[in-house]
């Protein structure tokens, strides 16, 4: 009997072990993109009210902007064309010498992209803002349902639910 019991548990112990499960369902492009569309708006807004490179936005110990640096000066450069102001530079742990040379290449770049640059200034300020209060924050939830919703109408796909699943009230 006992053997019956670990030849029994053995076996269970195989068929959980080679997995039960069955494949995920893949998501379709149509599906994901109204998705990335929203997360793409909501990325270029957090770069827009931030104004700010950091030393990551760099390669290591280089004046050369990596790609994630490229992206987001992109974006900066897009609001600056309509509104200039000011662009935070962070002074990381570099040389003032490196500092001064990852200044040039955001000039350069904002220049390039066909920005004026006497209308940008660059400084090293601390970040901060003002934060969001929570019905902003529930505004901005309304608006990203909204664009959500309306996105999918015209590429065919479903859209996702709008109503408050959390379970928290809402004024």
């Amino acid at each position: 009997m006992t053997r019956l019991i670990v030849i029994g548990s053995w076996l269970a112990f195989v068929a959980c072990a080679t997995g039960c499960d069955a494949p995920a369902k893949s998501v379709s492009k149509v599906d994901a993109q109204p998705v990335q569309s929203v997360l793409n708006r909501q990325v270029a807004q957090g770069v827009s009210d931030q104004h700010a490179l950091m030393p990551y936005h760099f390669r290591a110990n280089s004046a050369e902007l990596n790609d994630l640096g490229r992206q987001d000066l992109e974006i900066l450069a897009q609001d600056f064309l309509t509104a200039p102001g000011a662009l935070t530079l962070r002074h990381g742990a570099e040389s003032s010498q490196l500092y001064g040379q990852r200044k040039a290449t955001v000039l350069r770049f904002l220049r390039d992209y066909g920005v004026k640059t006497a209308c940008v200034s660059i400084n090293d300020d601390l970040l901060d803002g003002d934060g969001a209060s929570s019905a902003q924050a529930r505004q901005a939830l309304e608006r990203m349902n909204t664009a959500v919703s309306a996105e999918p109408a015209a590429s065919g796909a479903t859209p996702p639910p709008t109503n408050n699943q959390s379970g928290g009230s809402q004024k």
